[in-house]
């Protein structure tokens, strides 16, 4: 290896150590007195008891009624949430939404805030009951009134409300979400959207499409409506909303000219046979070319026909992700083998196109959990409904994806689309692009200098809430003056020229898979360590845009997997155990490095399990990262006002605190804030800056050695919402730390830290990739 080029490190994740937990709980004060909020909430919830005795014996479901609750805006933040009062008036809590406060007590803000609306479900008895409660204060606890003060509305969730971007009054398929149900009421609910809905000309096989309950969410079903007709069923009680079908985007391929195709490359001293798969779900692939037929498989997972302009797409994509973005240029082997899905057109056994996306996302789902595919670690889509993501509910593709990557440990790389040169919003990614849990790939071209510049055509963030920064990388995409070259179906290994983010992801795939299939120590690897070590090489520059993702990549697998001696990158993976908090070490050489400047840059990702009935969080699992530069500087709070004690030269005065428990046994050092010039953001701001996002990307300046000693990563993985209320989800999440520490000068720190660290283990890859087992 070039003496410039060295593995990056390894097995970081044995420096970390556990230490107990010691939030502190900033207590706001109260926008009402609990009898103003009591008065305020009084005829709020009188009318809302009224209006759930009012619903018709023959139009309500057995176990209660579902109602929102509006957060004030001060008070949506986790540790505000008002479970003691939630608690005693027994109200089950179903969903959120995201929604923007505008006024309080009759003023208009002059910015709307951020805001949280709740869904419950509570029998007309119970909301009889917890009226009765309030009315004679029967909440007489400090934190149950804490918690009425925090509620700024109790309502009945209007029809009008329901209804998402019904544009047209001509009946269509849409979309029903409907909340949570148990099979009992499931049945009744579908007893009454019969009667309602069926006539002689009604498609009766719709109501046999039920799909999400398995997410443990909303139930997704479609329905033949005019926007009059959906109106009247936004009416019933648990119908959550109302939106159009989504609609699979069949791949259109287009190509301009031909090129000639490589001579047809021979297996050089390995067995394709013995070679990992990469999973691609498309439209079929043409395997009578020379150059693909040995190394791709096909399954039909569909019984629908092929068409060509499905297996030109897919078999396009098959080329790019075994040979890159010029296959004529090809002389060594692949260095993996293709399993192409044909899902496309999709496995519609009804004669109504808009079904097509449910069996097409239990198909993928269907092939993914199989027994024979569980050694595919790497998956890439390059279709999705063609659509931009929206805000208010989740769409069931990417859940499906979401709760798959985190449940099997498995990567799924997704187009990003390209309608990026269409009006805003219609310009933003396409789902299932916005997954958390995996990688959404845009595409990039090359400026004249060189510089990676996103394509027009590729689609612009923001993604959701667990994943503002979307698409998450950029991969060479080709435009007419920089062609993207892939394999012409029909023509026997003949290649042409096209573009598009489906070429993209296909070569973010292929380095993925280089990472977790070459890796020679499979421990040190992960999905999400691959992920998080792209996301960390990402190139950025002055010209990118904050709606652009975290940057284009542009490496091949050498440069993601060396760094050099003055400037060391260092991986950590494992599970971090939700409501626990763990410290990872940053190796820093002190000693080698002096009094030289050092940059400290960091990407933390992890997989966690969501919530599809809240789109507001969607993601049940959170990391509060916190970056501790310096071991020796705490922080302390006396009457509001805060100061800093140097524990190695102040000794006597952190002693004396450390006894007086004004600075506690386990209190960590000062953090520095990454985010913001505040110190203390509101739940608003961390947010906008995602820190609740399953990526965190960040940076230092070069800072003088002086101000780092011992610096560390503080993790603290806490349940969101519902999942600390729920002993049936996983108690952890899935995360990988890349660290890297660079110094301007010439000075070997790479060896330093092997020395002080000798469990740390260099990443060696393979020459050849191996199956995952």
């Amino acid at each position: 290896m070039n003496q410039d080029k060295l593995p990056i490190l390894a097995k970081g994740e044995q420096l970390a150590r556990e230490v107990p937990y010691q939030g502190g709980f900033n207590d706001k004060d109260a926008v009402w007195t609990y009898e103003e909020a009591k008065s305020r909430l009084l005829p709020q919830l009188e009318a809302t008891t009224l209006a759930a005795e009012a619903i018709p014996q023959n139009k309500r479901i057995k176990s209660g009624v579902f109602f929102a609750v509006d957060l004030d805006c001060n008070y949506i933040a986790k540790s505000y949430y008002p479970k003691q009062f939630f608690d005693k008036a027994q109200w089950e809590l179903h969903g959120s939404i995201g929604i923007t406060q505008t006024e309080r007590n009759n003023r208009i803000f002059a910015d709307p805030k951020t805001s949280r609306r709740l869904f419950f479900k509570a029998t007309p008895e119970a909301l009889k009951k917890s009226l009765i409660a309030l009315k004679d204060d029967a909440f007489t606890t400090d934190q149950e009134r804490k918690s009425i003060q925090r509620i700024y509305n109790i309502r009945m969730h209007e029809p009008a409300e329901k209804l998402i971007n019904i544009n047209t009054d001509s009946p269509s398929i849409l979309e029903l979400i409907i909340h949570p149900l148990e099979t009992d009421d499931w049945n009744t609910l579908l007893g009454i959207l019969q009667e309602e809905l069926t006539d002689k000309t009604y498609p009766m096989e719709l109501f046999k499409w039920d799909m999400g309950a398995r997410l443990g969410g909303p139930r997704f079903l479609p329905i033949r409506a005019s926007k009059q007709i959906a109106l009247a069923l936004a009416t019933l009680n648990p119908i959550r909303s109302i939106r159009p079908m989504p609609r699979v985007s069949f791949p259109r391929f287009s190509s301009s000219g031909k090129i000639a195709g490589p001579e047809i490359v021979k297996p050089i001293g390995i067995r394709a046979a013995d070679l990992p798969y990469i999973g691609v779900f498309d439209g079929g692939v043409d395997t009578t070319i020379p150059q693909l037929g040995p190394w791709v498989t096909q399954e039909e997972i569909t019984p629908q026909p092929a068409t060509y302009e499905s297996i030109a797409h897919g078999t396009a994509v098959c080329g790019a992700v075994l040979y890159g973005d010029k296959p004529q240029l090809a002389t060594t082997p692949p260095a993996f083998r293709a399993k192409s899905f044909r899902v496309l057109p999709p496995p519609n056994p009804t004669s109504i196109p808009e079904l097509d996306l449910y069996a097409l996302v239990e198909a993928i789902e269907q092939t993914v959990r199989s027994d024979e595919n569980q050694n595919i670690k790497t998956y890439v889509l390059s279709f999705g409904p063609d659509q931009p993501i929206e805000d208010k509910e989740i769409d069931y593709f990417t859940s499906t994806l979401d709760r798959l990557a985190f449940e099997l440990d498995v990567l799924f790389v997704v187009a990003a689309g390209n309608a990026g040169e269409a009006a805003s919003p219609w310009n933003r990614i396409q789902p299932p692009a916005d997954i958390v849990n995996g990688l959404g790939i845009g595409a990039f071209v090359h400026t004249p200098d060189k510089k990676p510049v996103k394509t027009p055509y590729s689609c612009p963030g923001p993604g959701r809430s667990g994943n503002c920064v979307k698409p998450d990388l950029h991969m060479f995409g080709g435009d007419d003056k920089q062609p993207f070259t892939v394999f012409l179906a029909g023509d026997a290994g003949g290649c042409t020229a096209t573009q598009g983010t489906s070429f993209a992801a296909p070569l973010a795939c292929n380095l993925a898979s280089h990472l977790l299939y070459r890796v020679d120590d499979y421990s040190t690897l992960t999905p999400q360590t691959a992920k998080a070590l792209m996301i960390h090489k990402a190139i950025t520059h002055d010209a990118w845009k904050p709606n652009w993702g975290w940057g284009a990549l542009d490496y091949d697998i050498t440069e993601l997997t060396t760094c050099s001696k003055n400037k060391v990158t260092i991986l950590y993976n494992g599970d971090l155990p939700i409501g626990r908090r763990t410290v990872l070490p940053i190796p820093l050489p002190s000693d080698t490095i002096g009094k030289k400047t050092i940059q400290l840059s960091w990407t933390v990702v992890y997989a966690t399990d969501i919530a599809p009935s809240m789109p507001d969080e969607y993601t049940l699992g959170g990391a509060d990262v916190k970056f501790r530069p310096h071991c020796d500087i705490y922080t302390y709070t006396v009457d509001k006002q805060p100061y800093t004690v140097n524990r190695e030269l102040e000794a006597e005065r952190f002693k004396a605190l450390v006894e007086s428990n004004v600075i506690g046994e386990h209190k960590l050092p000062k953090p520095e804030s990454v985010n913001s010039k505040k110190f203390y953001l509101t739940e608003a701001e961390r947010r906008k800056f995602g820190v609740w996002d399953t990526t965190k990307h960040y940076w230092t300046k070069f800072k003088h050695s002086r101000t780092l000693k011992d610096p560390m990563l503080d993790i603290h993985a806490q349940a969101r919402s519902d999942w600390q209320y729920d002993k049936f989800r996983p108690r952890h999440i899935k995360y990988a730390c890349v660290v890297t520490i660079e110094t301007r000068a010439p000075i070997d720190i790479y060896s330093a830290i092997q020395a002080k660290i000798p469990a740390l283990v260099p990443v060696q890859l393979r020459s050849t990739a191996r199956v995952r087992v």
